[in-house]
């Protein structure tokens, strides 16, 4: 049997260990075990708090709970649909509460959707070299890297994205209503964990639209949904049904914390003109180089113009699947422009419109230029490329572990201000926020249930130092604690013990009255108790 003929054969067992030494080379070994940390922990935190209450509640499905316990004192609330959380809190039951355990079902997704990925290249170029290559160029986006092996449920979302492609292109080959169905269902999920996720159910939807209006066929001569009524009740039930959810949560968040989730958009005409200067200057210094090396980025726009150039010659559905993908991403950012001050993450369900690009392109190039794709040199040159940015994607995540930061390969990749902004981080993660991995045993010694409300300061997120310490209370979330008064109120809502992190706020005076009854202390946390307190 040659070379050739062995590596198509087992070509899903090679696909699997490549993206298996790829972790490796990321880091997954190591990283895998940790807690929320590194960049946004803040919403890995809530991802965390949402399966710790699930899990140590034994709450109702449709019932999800944060640590903060916010203005209702009952920390209900809810963002994207919990199956994810719920999942893990019933693995946690039976194998302990792991945080390999969370991070393992998101990869697990996440490489599902991109093993769906490499058949979907396979059918299309029909080349296992160039379909394995190109796959993997995908996980070499920074953020995907970043975020695939982690909490955040925009990756798993945009992991059953590329499950619902796979099963969409079996779709346009046989036309059996399973695989319309099946497709809907892994769009289905998608939209639910990340309704930005749904871009690309969102443009076979507007070919169905097309399509059966009579404005054009994208199957050759033939319809490819052949039967409207049948072909559409699926789509139609993935509308339905993410409008529920997400009408379900805008109720339920009403009914107890109020709008802590953003359920909406964030448009950029609710911004005046300095923010959207602000935005847009992020964006170009830092998110854009988190999304996918400029390189890669480049090459996509360079595909993208050639295909409409060529598009005579390009395959109609493709074609317009990615002008449609890229359409919509140019409207998902005017509609969420103001959330990408800082959050990558978002960007991450961008990643389709490369998809749809590559996948167009090398379409293209099979059907009217096979000569170039069996040329041995550019598979050389395109090996050394996927390389390339292997490497970037690996310096680009460990940097974010990594407290190390003067590594001179850190410097090669990356620009002075982040380089001084992850040493910062580093410096301070592991001077006022490590300890909170660990403390638990030491509060539950002491007598706090994790019921018993406390109030941790210097803490601007709702959830990072709660969730970490799995504790009920109150954080500097919302309304700073910045004066007696606030303790106060808190106190009479029922918080038990005040939790610092930082003795520089021993030199507050509005802090000095709560300090007189300490229960402990652990490594940089100080425990009051505030029971003894008599307030007017």
């Amino acid at each position: 049997m040659s070379f050739k003929k062995y590596i198509s054969r087992y070509s899903v067992y090679v696909f699997l260990l490549s993206l298996c030494a790829l972790s490796l080379c990321y880091g997954y070994h190591k990283t895998i075990r940790y807690k929320p940390t590194s960049i946004h922990q803040w919403r890995q935190a809530d991802c965390w708090s949402f399966a710790v209450n699930y899990y140590e509640e034994n709450r109702n499905f449709f019932r999800p709970a944060l640590h903060f316990i916010g203005e209702s004192e009952t920390g209900n609330a809810s963002g994207e649909f919990p199956i994810i959380y719920y999942t893990v809190a019933q693995l946690w039951k039976i194998f302990g509460q792991k945080a390999w355990i969370f991070r393992g079902i998101n990869i697990f997704i996440v490489f599902l959707g991109l093993l769906c990925l490499f058949k979907l290249f396979q059918k299309v170029v029909q080349d296992t070299h160039w379909a394995l290559m190109l796959t993997l160029l995908l996980f070499t986006s920074p953020i995907l890297v970043f975020y695939t092996n982690n909490f955040i449920s925009d990756t798993p979302a945009f992991g059953f994205s590329l499950i619902g492609a796979w099963f969409f292109y079996k779709f346009y080959e046989n036309q059996k209503n399973k695989n319309i169905w099946l497709a809907c269902l892994f769009f289905l999920f998608g939209a639910l964990l990340k309704v930005t996720a749904a871009m690309l159910f969102i443009a076979v939807l507007v070919i169905y639209i097309v399509e059966t209006t009579g404005w054009a066929r994208f199957r050759n001569s033939e319809k490819l949904f052949a039967k409207p009524i049948s072909h559409g009740i699926p789509l139609l039930t993935v509308i339905v049904l993410t409008f529920a959810w997400y009408f379900y949560s805008a109720w339920y968040n009403r009914q107890y914390n109020g709008e802590y989730f953003l359920l909406g958009i964030w448009p950029v005409w609710r911004m005046d003109y300095p923010l959207i200067n602000q935005v847009t200057r992020i964006i170009n210094e830092n998110l854009i180089y988190q999304f996918f090396s400029i390189p890669v980025i480049f090459s996509t726009g360079f595909m993208l113009v050639f295909l409409l150039v060529f598009r005579e010659k390009v395959h109609k559905l493709m074609l317009a699947l990615s002008l449609l993908l890229t359409a919509g991403g140019g409207m998902y950012m005017i509609l969420w422009y103001r959330v990408f001050d800082v959050h990558d993450y978002y960007l991450l369900n961008l990643l389709i419109i490369v998809v749809a690009v590559m996948l167009t392109f090398f379409l293209y190039l099979r059907q009217n230029h096979p000569a170039l794709l069996k040329s041995v040199r550019l598979k050389l040159f395109f090996l050394l490329f996927l390389c390339f940015n292997m490497y970037y994607a690996r310096v680009k995540n460990e940097i974010k572990y990594n407290r190390r930061t003067e590594n001179s390969e850190y410097s090669f990749l990356n620009r002075t201000n982040e380089l001084d902004y992850w040493r910062w981080w580093h410096w301070y993660h592991e001077t006022y926020l490590i300890a909170y991995e660990s403390i638990t045993p030491y509060l539950r010694s002491l007598g706090i249930e994790r019921t018993d409300r406390v109030i941790s300061i210097n803490d601007p997120s709702p959830n990072i130092s709660l969730a970490l310490m799995d504790q009920k209370g109150v954080t500097d979330f919302g309304k700073s604690i910045t004066d007696s008064a606030r303790i106060a109120e808190e106190i009479k809502r029922g918080a038990k013990y005040l939790i610092i992190n930082n003795p520089d706020y021993y030199q507050k005076d509005f802090i000095r009255p709560f300090t007189g009854h300490k229960l402990g202390q652990y490594k940089n946390l100080d425990i009051f108790s505030l029971k003894e307190i008599n307030l007017p």
